[in-house]
């Protein structure tokens, strides 16, 4: 995929060279030290140690999921569109997060999109059929 001849991403080289770099100076016993010490700062109370250590045993912690909002059917063009309006409604009211409502609408964007191209689609078909019949 992409550009068979080009020669890929420079940073992305750059990034992938000093990893390399890293994982060739420090082995096992070096990160076991590193590790060890990071697990007595955290029990010492060095907040910035434990949470740099729990980032990386336990991953980081997931947003709790936003508001719930009733969209309508959304078969239709016209639905899709009245679905954009509430969730607009439910942004601007702050019953929301703006930036969830933005990555819902950016779906919906997608959907509307397909559901017009299906709907022009069944349309042709229509037309189509009509042409062949007279």
């Amino acid at each position: 995929p992409g550009n068979r001849a080009g020669r890929g991403n420079p940073s992305l080289r750059r990034q992938h060279a000093l990893q390399q770099a890293v994982r060739q100076a420090v082995g096992p016993d070096d990160l076991q030290r590193v590790l060890r010490k990071l697990v007595d700062l955290s029990e010492r109370g060095d907040v910035q140690a434990a949470s740099l250590l729990l980032s990386h045993a336990v991953g980081r912690p997931r947003e709790a999921p936003g508001a719930r909002v009733d969209l309508p059917p959304l078969d239709t063009a016209a639905g899709i569109a009245d679905g954009l309006a509430t969730l607009g409604r439910a942004a601007a009211a702050g019953e929301i997060d703006s930036s969830d409502a933005s990555r819902v609408a950016g779906i919906l964007a997608q959907v509307l999109d397909a559901t017009v191209v299906r709907q022009l689609e069944d349309r042709i078909a229509a037309i189509e059929a009509a042409r062949t019949t007279a």
